[in-house]
């Protein structure tokens, strides 16, 4: 069977959810940047059964990086 490719979608209330603690907690959140922070959500496909994993943190990769705004 093919795999499918995944479509992504923004999550627009991360920002707000990111900035709102970089608020309460400046001194432990010092020099994040949440504009610089992006977190997107597959729509496309189904959790498989048994995956426990919610979110994985991933770096934008060059050569992609070059022409992104968000690390």
């Amino acid at each position: 069977m093919a795999k499918v490719k995944p479509e992504y979608e923004v999550v627009n209330e991360f920002s707000l959810l990111a900035n709102k603690i970089i608020d309460k907690y400046p001194d432990v959140f010092y020099g994040i940047m949440v504009d610089k922070i992006r977190c997107v959500k597959i729509i496309n496909k189904e959790r498989p059964e048994g995956k426990n994993k919610l979110w994985e943190l991933l770096a934008v990769k060059m050569p992609i990086r070059l022409d992104c705004p968000y690390a």
